[in-house]
């Protein structure tokens, strides 16, 4: 619920300068904005137990999903997953958080455990079904930073190109992408 309060703080501020610039007229205008504010900060996220169950909310989320989905960067490695099939077979992944070792298609959990991966593809099937991108991060090493601009990033870091942004903390990646799934975990 911080990143709602970060949001709501930030144009709070904001209707402060424009009223302060344009006068009082512009008062009546800054509850129904810091309102529609708060109801555009609400999410819902799930955690990688949830995508890989198979069942509850995950199973209700992949339903109508139909494509794939790819974490890693373009001239480096990654690893693609093409059907809710595979997000189960893959989520929940453990172990350690490091770069890929090669580019994977549709590893099962068993096949290949690296935890970053698994918080990648879950904060991206969140950014997806949510629509969280454009959320800032409150707090962390990557604080500031949106939700998108943090995955491209992690994304950049974890396939080996290079990133100006990446912190060279693989285990930081991993917390903030767990914070960015937890943060509203099963709520609206």
């Amino acid at each position: 619920m911080k990143t709602k309060k970060y949001f709501s703080t930030f144009i709070v501020l904001l209707l402060t300068a424009v009223q302060f610039v344009f006068g009082q007229d512009a008062a009546p205008a800054k509850e129904a904005v810091v309102a529609a504010a708060e109801m555009k900060c609400s999410g819902y996220t799930l955690t990688q137990g949830a995508y890989g169950s198979g069942n509850g909310a995950g199973a209700r989320a992949l339903s109508n999903f139909s494509g794939s989905i790819s974490i890693g960067c373009s001239g480096g490695s990654t690893l693609t997953l093409t059907s809710v099939s595979a997000i189960v077979g893959f989520l929940p992944s453990g172990g350690t958080g490091r770069p890929l070792d090669q580019s994977y298609t549709n590893p099962s959990n068993s096949d290949y455990s690296n935890v970053l991966a698994g918080q990648l593809i879950t904060v991206t099937l969140n950014a997806m079904f949510s629509n969280i991108g454009g959320q800032f991060i409150g707090n962390g090493p990557y604080a500031g930073k949106t939700v998108n601009e943090f995955l491209a990033i992690a994304n950049n870091a974890i396939g080996g190109c290079q990133d100006n942004n990446f912190l060279g903390n693989f285990s930081d990646l991993t917390s903030t992408a767990d914070m960015i799934n937890q943060n509203y975990d099963e709520q609206m």
